[in-house]
């Protein structure tokens, strides 16, 4: 657990990694080109700027270029932790270059791994920010530490997703009777329920037989229903001169659109939000 692992590709100045240097030759009397390395200088110097900016007092130490060649590793040394950093460094041609950044923390007391580690947290994104400087792209490969925290979070979340429904659906039930999904002024959603709710039922069969227009409802279109929408009633009274008028409407010859509109802007309409919560 708490294994980051990142990359940074096309740097936008080779020379931090690797300068062409020419050298006049006085023996043949010709310049000649040889290659400067500056990996490790350049590594060091993104670990001595961010360390201003770390949560704790630490200390860096360089561990040198273990393995292979282009790989520098670090080590941060905290009161609780030492956390191994490395970049390896891999080139391509036309002067591209690719370096993954891999953190692994040892945590000096037993359990403290499964804790979220803000320390951790900050090192990772202090590291971004001070590439990001010189390369133009950033891909993110592992954050188990994201990964732990997402899956805590989103199961709370969807508790309390869960939740707002449940009221939500209980408060409207008591005003607009159990199918009050289907009221006049929210068919969008119940449309989009009904479809949804066909769908989950094909992969969960045990929903086959069980109501699931309420969890079909995603937590934006809930608070769109109490906060936005109007119900209408369903049968809707004319009066004798209403009646006439609408009659004209029909026999006049013109689009139904016109008459769509004299019912509807009779229909007595219910603000949810205001009269109901």
């Amino acid at each position: 657990m708490n294994h980051v692992k990142f990359m940074f590709n096309r740097i936008n100045n080779y020379d931090l990694l690797y300068e062409d240097i020419m050298e006049g030759n006085q023996e043949w009397g010709e310049n000649t080109k040889r290659v400067e390395d500056h990996t490790k200088e350049y590594v060091t110097q993104v670990m001595k700027d961010i360390m201003p900016n770390l949560l704790n007092k630490s200390t860096l130490k360089c561990l040198g270029c273990l393995e292979r060649i282009a790989n520098e590793v670090f080590a941060l040394e905290t009161d609780s932790a030492e956390y191994k950093i490395t970049f390896t460094i891999d080139t391509f041609q036309n002067k591209d270059a690719r370096i993954i950044i891999d953190i692994v923390p040892k945590y000096i007391y037993e359990g403290i791994e499964k804790c979220y580690d803000r320390y951790l947290e900050k090192l990772k994104i202090e590291i971004k920010k001070r590439m990001n400087v010189d390369w133009k792209r950033c891909d993110w490969l592992i954050d188990e530490p994201s990964e732990a925290l997402c899956t805590e979070l989103y199961s709370e979340f969807f508790k309390l997703e869960n939740r707002i429904r449940s009221f939500v659906s209980r408060v409207l039930t008591l005003h607009l009777g159990v199918d009050w999904l289907s009221s006049c002024g929210l068919e969008k959603y119940y449309n989009s329920a009904i479809q949804l709710s066909e769908t989950f039922k094909q992969k969960v069969l045990e929903l086959d037989d069980i109501n699931a227009e309420l969890i079909s409802l995603t937590l934006e279109s809930v608070f769109e229903i109490v906060f936005k929408c109007k119900v209408y009633e369903n049968d809707i009274v004319l009066s004798r001169a209403e009646y006439v008028q609408l009659e004209k409407i029909l026999t006049s010859g013109k689009e139904n659109e016109n008459a769509k509109n004299f019912i509807l802007k009779r229909r007595k309409k219910l603000p949810i939000y205001g009269k109901i919560f």
